[in-house]
């Protein structure tokens, strides 16, 4: 056990399996009083190796085995094993999209810990449950739950949970904005990963602080920084990482102009999520994966991609990139001549937006691409100003996108006065 704390202290996840496994099979030849804690102790361990190489179904086995062992001691010695158990499975659900479940045993996970004063452990659930809200699409409660890991981990000096709730707060300001206060939050949750030498979580926590980066409008840091993500997510072999960080690189290389690199990125990212089994990952890699494809010019490809997106997005239910999805299938049905169709998607992907920026940009400039291949003058011309709109003051990366668009229906002198202050180091659609 202690050779796998070892490994997994310098995150060599395979390696520590292989000593936790010796040391179970050792384990269940003991019969002293011992063997339970030992036995709960490896098998969380061995478990949290598992998560961070993508392992989830075996991870949730390991978590369920750990809980088994901690209810096998007496009461008065069990409760403190027991409320980790229940911690790590709740997390590990998450993880495999299991929310229905994870939800329904986050409550007993917290009352147990809460009554045994666990603080790190409590504060780690609740960072949970602002993540699980995220991929739910519930931005307002995704904001409280992480606010709330981050008050009780900062009142008992837990440096790792804070860190950990200041990524859930970048996360969930990169889509509602403002995105300048997500960045400052990225940046100090980098600070305390690092000083931790919380590696998986330093990686993690970089294509977040990448795509905050590139929708500020620094494209170039931004590419460095999602650079070091895949490559560190690769060295600690956490695929579900990779995929996310090939995800943003690719959606910045379009914008650095590098088509070849963000379709090689798009790719992997669409193998990986398959390799990992995570739906809600695919969501987020076919979606983001459609703008890609859809800038090459690769409808069938896009529509597949969408088509996927839709049917995972209806699967798992909430609104997690609901927005995006719907106006990428406007653009589907807008190829295929279906305009009214088309026009009431858009409509409906600016309803589920709400007042997110993030979802506002991305679903706008679906449409302004849909009607700029079709010709569209009169429609390019309104999903433009209105993206410019959304955009001016938010994301100065989007504002050329929008400018380049509009100039067919405005005169010249509209243009430059509206346009002045755009930021045209980024290229034009």
């Amino acid at each position: 056990m202690i050779a796998g704390h070892r490994h997994r202290r310098v995150f060599a996840a395979v390696e520590a399996i292989g000593w936790y496994d010796r040391a179970i099979e050792a384990i269940g030849r003991l019969t002293s009083d011992a063997r339970v804690l030992l036995l709960v102790e490896t098998a969380l361990s061995r478990g949290e190796a598992c998560e961070q190489l993508g392992r989830f179904a075996e991870a949730h086995d390991d978590y369920e085995r750990a809980l088994e062992a901690a209810r096998q001691r007496p009461a008065g010695s069990r409760e403190w094993l027991e409320s980790r158990a229940l911690a790590a499975l709740v997390h590990v659900l998450w993880n495999e999209d299991n929310y229905s479940e994870a939800e329904a045993l986050l409550p007993q996970a917290l009352a147990a810990a809460s009554a045994q004063g666990v603080h790190f452990v409590v504060s780690q659930l609740w960072y949970t449950a602002g993540s699980m809200a995220f991929g739910q699409g519930d931005w307002a409660r995704a904001r409280s739950s992480h606010r709330q890991a981050l008050e009780v981990a900062t009142a008992a000096g837990d440096l790792e949970v804070e860190a950990l709730a200041r990524h859930g707060l970048t996360e969930t300001g990169s889509i509602t904005g403002p995105f300048d206060e997500a960045l400052s939050e990225a940046l100090e949750a980098d600070r305390l990963l690092r000083s931790l030498g919380q590696r998986p979580m330093v990686h993690h926590n970089e294509y977040m602080t990448a795509q905050l980066q590139w929708l500020l409008g620094n494209r170039d840091a931004a590419a460095r920084t999602a650079e070091s993500a895949v490559a560190g997510c690769r060295d600690v072999g956490n695929r579900r990482d990779e995929a996310f960080a090939l995800t943003n690189l690719s959606i910045i290389d379009v914008s650095r102009g590098d088509l070849g690199r963000a379709r090689g990125g798009a790719d992997q990212a669409v193998e990986i999520s398959a390799e990992v089994d995570s739906p809600r990952l695919e969501l987020m890699v076919r979606c983001w994966g459609s703008w890609v494809f859809g800038e090459l010019r690769e409808h069938e490809r896009v529509e597949d991609d969408v088509q996927i997106a839709r049917e995972i997005a209806d699967a798992l239910g909430g609104q997690f990139l609901g927005a995006p999805v719907a106006a990428a299938w406007g653009w589907v049905l807008a190829r295929r001549g279906a305009i009214e169709e088309a026009q009431a998607a858009f409509a409906r992907a600016s309803d589920l937006a709400g007042d997110a920026a993030f979802e506002i940009l991305w679903s706008l400039a679906f449409e302004l691409m849909c009607w700029e291949e079709l010709g569209d003058g009169a429609a390019l011309a309104n999903a433009a100003w209105r993206l410019l709109d959304a955009a001016r003051d938010r994301s100065p990366v989007q504002d050329p996108l929008a400018a380049h668009s509009t100039f067919p229906s405005v005169s010249p002198r509209t243009f430059t006065r509206q346009l002045g202050n755009a930021n045209w180091s980024a290229p034009l659609h």
